[in-house]
């Protein structure tokens, strides 16, 4: 486990390096689900449509702690990454690889196979939640607004406020 942490450190002073910025047009967003979140097909599509993309550009990855339990997919677990931090799913590095405009991490807390897949994501703006670590998200809401129905009333406006690079 220090490997692990060790590695999500390193990987998030490289974000720390990075420069921020909210992209003019979304063509693409990745979010990083829990699996204990429930979150139904049409929410997803709802978040789709939040962004002004079509479903087919959103890319999802759930994380369980038990690979037994998954009940969506694509999904990593502890056993996709291994005791130094490196993962061992094609699935999932190329999740990684992918470059998002945005990408959401939908989970609280600070899981270290969470944080670690979290923190190696490209991506040009991160919205997360309170209790993870403050460099790995750009915009930083409160953990109640989990829930996916506070979390799409309050987001639009939110995300609409910031502005973007000329």
């Amino acid at each position: 486990m220090y490997f692990v942490r060790r590695q999500i450190e390193k990987d998030l002073k490289k974000l720390d390096l990075r420069r921020v910025h909210k992209p003019k047009k979304i063509s693409s967003v990745g979010c990083i689900i829990d699996g204990e979140v429930e979150l139904n097909p049409e929410q997803l599509d709802r978040l789709a449509e939040m962004f002004g993309i079509q479903p087919q550009q959103l890319y999802i990855m759930w994380f369980y702690k038990k690979p037994k339990s998954a009940t969506q997919e694509p999904f990593f677990s502890k056993n996709d990454i291994n005791w130094r931090g490196k993962l061992k799913s094609k699935t999932l590095e190329q999740f990684i690889l992918h470059s998002h405009d945005v990408m959401i991490h939908f989970f609280v807390g600070s899981d270290p196979y969470l944080m670690a897949v979290a923190a190696k994501t490209k991506a040009h703006f991160r919205i997360g939640f309170s209790s993870t670590d403050s460099r790995l998200n750009d915009l930083v809401l409160d953990d109640q607004m989990v829930s996916f129905e506070v979390f799409s009333k309050n987001i639009p406006p939110l995300f609409t406020k910031i502005k973007t690079l000329e």
